[in-house]
């Protein structure tokens, strides 16, 4: 699992200052690819991709599914798991 934050250096401007260099912390945003699989595992399509702080992943798709209709409840979803590894073409999987 990646890191939810992250220090980063900022330059802050004001009008009547200097700018003034510090660090801060942000969120760290990652995609999420979403695939959704029918009856068979032919079935099985990409959904979307949404930027979401990693965390919860399978709370927020859940959430996604029921919100777009595509499932009426979180009872109607059989499984859930993340794709590890890569893929045929050598990309990583880990945020699908």
């Amino acid at each position: 699992m990646a890191r939810l934050t992250r220090r980063v250096r900022t330059t802050r401007y004001a009008a009547v200052a200097p700018p003034r260099v510090r660090e801060d912390v942000v969120a760290v945003e990652e995609p999420l690819q979403i695939r959704v699989a029918g009856w068979g595992e032919r079935d099985r399509r990409d959904l979307t991709v949404t930027m979401r702080t990693p965390g919860e992943d399978f709370e927020l798709v859940a959430g996604f599914l029921v919100g777009e209709g595509i499932v009426r409840a979180a009872d109607d979803i059989a499984n859930m798991r993340y794709c590890d590894g890569t893929d045929v073409d050598g990309e990583q999987t880990y945020n699908v």
